[in-house]
C-alpha cells in the first residue's frame, strides 16, 4: 500500500504480543499508527512485551519523536486517561449516545488535551451486526436503542 501514489497507509499496531523490537514502520516508510490494545495474551512472550496501546504510544513517541503520526483510540463512558501519550489524534470508541461523547470530549479539554477527538460511530444496518458490534466492542446501549432493535431483530433487511 505504501507503494501506491496518493494512498495513506495508517498502521495498526495492537500493544499485546508487541515485543519492544519489532517496530519496522519507520524502514517501510510508514508514518501514520494506529495503536489498539489487541486481544490479551494468557502469558506475554517476555517481559518486553507492551501491556496497553497507551505504552505503545508513549514509547513509540519516546523513541521516534515527531517521526510518526500517532492516533489511539478514546472511551466515552468510561474514567478519562491522563494526557494521551503524546498522541496526534484520538478516536473514539463506537457509541449510540451523543451526550457520551460530548462529556468525553469536555473531560479531555478540561484536562488540557487538544489533539483532534472524532466520534466513533455506528451504522445499525442488521441486527446481527449490531449484536456482534456491540459485544465485541463492549458498548454502552441506551435501553431506547437496543428496544428499538430488538424489535427488528426478525427483519433481514438492512436496518439503515
Amino acid at each position: 500500500m505504501q507503494a501506491l501514489p496518493d494512498v495513506e497507509t495508517n498502521l495498526h499496531l495492537t500493544s499485546l504480543s508487541m515485543p519492544l523490537a519489532s517496530n519496522d514502520a519507520r524502514a517501510a516508510g510508514i508514518r501514520n499508527i494506529l495503536t489498539l490494545l489487541g486481544d490479551p495474551l494468557e502469558k506475554p512472550d517476555n517481559e518486553n512485551t507492551f501491556i496497553s496501546a497507551i505504552n505503545l504510544a508513549r514509547h513509540i513517541r519516546t523513541t521516534h519523536d515527531d517521526y510518526f503520526y500517532v492516533t489511539v483510540k478514546g472511551y466515552p463512558g468510561l474514567p478519562l486517561f491522563p494526557p494521551k501519550a503524546g498522541a496526534n489524534l484520538i478516536i473514539t470508541q463506537l457509541f449510540f449516545d451523543a451526550s457520551i461523547f460530548l462529556k468525553f470530549l469536555d473531560g479531555y479539554q478540561r484536562i488540557g488535551i487538544k489533539c483532534p477527538i472524532i466520534p466513533g460511530i455506528l451504522s445499525i444496518t442488521t441486527y446481527r451486526t449490531f449484536m456482534f458490534m456491540t459485544a465485541t466492542c463492549k458498548m454502552m446501549v441506551s435501553p431506547e436503542v437496543r428496544e428499538k432493535v430488538e424489535e427488528l431483530k426478525r427483519d433481514n433487511t438492512v436496518l439503515g
